[in-house]
């Protein structure tokens, strides 16, 4: 009864192990962390693949290594289970990138494990590195975005509707003539807050040109209290243009992932949909033409 409940123990320790070095891995992915997004990549297999060797290596003669195996395997969608239930198929294809480091991690563990070499691993190591360096970041882009730098060519914005705090309508004629920038977001949206400080910037810098508008585009969540998304920014001390949207408008947009901030130009055409850190370049090119 007493090696049961110590395999139980040891078990569930590799567990709980796995699952932070998961979590510490998608908080830098979100931006939490401060340090470079695509960082994840590398990190979860640096961590899974020291995780797996040193858990293979302290309980071989405890635990069984395909138990371990499975174990460490089964932390990653057991962690990834509440977002991806109500996922879209974008989603899920922007995580294979993340769910490959991490099975390369477990298999190069195994190896040192089992044959004392680095040679391999090594070798598997490139495909994270790669992810880190610039892969990942293409990929997301390319899903979520429809191209890799964000320019578009030019697409009609659909009508739209949306109300700022006193209720004003903010709509295709109020900002027609006008370049528009307009980031789209929800309160409980970490990586949205991560990223609004950029926006605020972006906005002070252009806030006497006369030709630039921002907004920050709310989707509204059923768990929102009233007005939370005016009040919630202004207890930040942002000073950009908050307006409530809808999930139709979203749609509308084609929005599938938060933040994504659009560039609308002086004509009415969507010539830009990615990343805040991408408009400030977009932005100089068209005031400037």
């Amino acid at each position: 009864m007493v090696r049961f409940v110590k395999k139980v123990l040891l078990y569930f320790l590799i567990f709980i192990t796995s699952a932070i070095a998961i979590t510490f891995s998608i908080l830098i992915g979100i931006g939490m962390l401060g340090v470079p997004e695509s960082l994840n990549h590398i990190v979860v297999f640096i961590l899974i693949t020291i995780i797996t060797h040193y858990s293979l290596s302290k309980t071989k003669n405890i635990l069984s290594p395909n138990g371990i195996l499975a174990i460490i395997i089964v932390s990653l969608p057991v962690i990834f289970y509440p977002k991806a239930i109500n996922s879209s198929l974008n989603f899920t294809l922007n995580t294979i990138p993340f769910f490959i480091s991490f099975l390369l991690a477990v298999m190069s563990g195994y190896i040192i494990h089992k044959k004392r070499s680095f040679k391999l691993p090594m070798f598997l190591s490139i495909i994270p590195l790669t992810l880190t360096i610039g892969l990942a970041g293409i990929i997301h882009s390319k899903i979520y975005f429809g191209s890799v730098d964000g320019q578009l060519k030019g697409i009609e914005a659909p009508v739209f509707n949306v109300l700022d705090k006193s209720d004003n309508v903010i709509n295709n004629d109020f900002i027609k003539n006008k370049i528009v920038v307009m980031d789209f977001w929800f309160v409980s949206c970490p990586t949205c807050w991560v990223k609004f400080p950029e926006l605020q910037r972006i906005h002070e810098k252009y806030s006497e040109n006369d030709q630039v508008v921002f907004y920050a585009v709310n989707r509204p969540m059923y768990n929102d209290g009233p007005d939370q998304l005016f009040t919630a920014i202004e207890k930040k001390n942002y000073t950009f243009p908050v307006v409530r949207g809808s999930e139709e408008l979203m749609n509308d947009f084609g929005i599938a992932y938060y933040p994504t901030t659009i560039i609308i130009d002086a004509n009415g055409n969507i010539i830009f949909k990615g990343d805040i850190s991408q408009v400030e370049e977009t932005l100089e090119k068209l005031i400037s033409s």
